[in-house]
């Protein structure tokens, strides 16, 4: 397909660096096996079915992926961050997922680390409470990002975050089709217009 924008809502240009997030699911919600399954380079199509910070939530957008080690209920203790990835769609393309009757975002990931997590409670120690209310989406502030930055080439991750957006382009173009994770993911009903929507998505660039 061709190299366009997928989505109406466009991120920063240039190489400013587009928001980052923190995308959190409890130990439960993760008891699939999904979150073992995350590859570099692979679309893996995240849970967030309410509206907090939904507006804000933009092509290129960082992210990285926390798990709940502890009941649902825990969300103030323990957890382990095992991805990084890249926003690759927003607003104006609407993912449901069939089973549970939510919506879901497609995210590109870039480095995944299950078997050498970041553990919460290393970055927490630093920037004080990574999750203050409910939902799966919550907002990476400057100095959280410094620390975990610095725990992320511990890790060996390839990139930092945020991610710019020129270094979020030429991951979307490495990155596998949508359709491509569509097909491990029959579940997973995409929008009815996705086939007009060019991939790989594109950040427009000033």
């Amino acid at each position: 397909m061709d190299t366009s924008a997928i989505g109406s809502d466009q991120a920063a240009g240039g190489n400013a660096a587009p928001k980052a997030w923190l995308f959190y699911a409890g130990k439960d919600d993760a008891a699939a096996g999904w979150a073992t399954d995350i590859r570099p380079g692979e679309i893996f199509f995240w849970r967030h079915d309410s509206t907090a910070y939904t507006k804000q939530l933009k092509i290129g957008d960082s992210v990285a992926v926390m798990i709940g080690v502890g009941p649902a209920h825990s969300r103030k203790v323990g957890g382990h961050i095992i991805a990084t990835g890249v926003l690759a769609a927003d607003t104006s393309l609407r993912f449901i997922d069939t089973k549970q009757k939510a919506r879901r975002w497609p995210v590109l990931c870039v480095d995944a680390f299950q078997k050498r997590p970041i553990t919460r409670e290393e970055v927490e120690a630093s920037t004080g409470p990574l999750i203050k209310g409910q939902g799966a989406v919550h907002p990476l502030t400057s100095k959280t990002l410094s620390v975990l930055n610095s725990q992320l080439s511990d890790s060996r991750a390839s990139h930092q975050l945020p991610l710019l957006a020129n270094t979020a382009n030429q991951l979307f173009r490495a990155s596998e089709p949508i359709n491509s994770a569509l097909s491990r993911n029959p579940h997973i009903q995409p929008p009815n217009d996705l086939n007009d929507r060019p991939w790989p998505p594109t950040i427009s660039i000033a």
